[in-house]
């Protein structure tokens, strides 16, 4: 579990994912624990409710990818070219390994909007978005 019930502030969950907004300022996503693949379909209602979260303000955005057996690219460009409407800072757990490796490659090639950071644990990614 990412979130605490002591630092929620708004929860939603989609057809992928649980969705929160946190009481330090931070968006987070991660996948229900019976989902392995993200969609693009689903990546937009969940853009949707980030945005109506964040009218006010751009947050810190936080995705726990370490199940996700398939991310494919048209999500990772979506997210890449929509997370700056509602964050200004996006940190992504992956799994350590072959999903780093692959994961840098990609920001290289497709450099993000917004500061992109890969955590292998969610302390270091929580204490770079809070920064």
């Amino acid at each position: 579990m990412l979130n605490l019930p002591e630092e929620i502030l708004k929860k939603a969950t989609s057809d992928v994912g649980i969705l929160v907004l946190r009481k330090d300022d931070i968006i987070t996503f991660e996948p229900k624990p019976e989902k392995t693949e993200q969609t693009l379909d689903s990546m937009k209602e969940d853009f949707e409710v980030f945005k109506q979260w964040s009218k006010e303000k751009k947050y810190g955005f936080l995705v726990d990818s370490r199940r996700f057996s398939k991310f494919d690219y048209a999500c990772r460009v979506y997210a890449q070219k929509n997370c700056s409407q509602f964050s200004n800072k996006y940190a992504i757990i992956i799994s350590s390994g072959i999903s780093s490796f692959i994961g840098n490659i990609f920001m290289y090639l497709n450099k993000p909007d917004l500061p992109t950071k890969l955590f292998s644990n969610k302390a270091d990614a929580l204490d770079w978005l809070k920064k």
